[in-house]
């Protein structure tokens, strides 16, 4: 089976709304979590591989977030009656 491989445009526009930045420099893509430091990412020559990596960062990165966020009986104790 001849499978076509995406493009880098294509692969921007899958990992973009998840908020994963996606570069390409001297045949290697870099993914990381937008607003992570620059030097941080995840590096690979396969566009495939780094779409599957961009979208398992995004999963992670959204939970981090859901756990960082109180609860709804956390948020009632917050607020004064």
């Amino acid at each position: 089976m001849n499978m076509k491989s995406l493009t880098i445009a294509e692969a921007k526009a899958i990992l973009s709304p998840l908020g994963i930045a996606l570069t390409k420099t001297d045949g290697e893509f870099k993914v990381r979590v937008v607003g992570s430091p620059a030097g941080h990412g995840y590096f690979t020559t396969e566009i495939d591989d780094a779409v599957a990596t961009g979208r398992h960062m995004a999963a992670n990165s959204q939970r981090a977030v859901l756990e960082q966020r109180p609860t709804s009986a956390e948020r009632a104790n917050l607020i004064p009656a």
